[in-house]
């Protein structure tokens, strides 16, 4: 994903996917990133939950995972 907004690092966070599990991790930002208004450490990679609240930076989005 790309933002248009100066608060978001160009290479900020990551999501992965591992087995059936997503990860989101920081990758040492300098404004953070957040799941469920709680920052994440960078390198710690984070399981996402549906519905989690995840902030990078100062954007908000909902993780929706949409079964195929």
């Amino acid at each position: 994903m790309v933002f248009d907004n100066l608060a978001v690092g160009k290479v900020h966070a990551i999501v992965e996917r591992e087995g059936d599990a997503w990860l989101l991790t920081d990758l040492d930002s300098k404004n953070g990133t957040y799941v469920n208004n709680i920052r994440l450490e960078p390198g710690a990679a984070k399981p996402l939950r549906n519905y989690d609240l995840v902030t990078v930076a100062n954007v908000d989005m909902v993780f929706i995972l949409v079964a195929r």
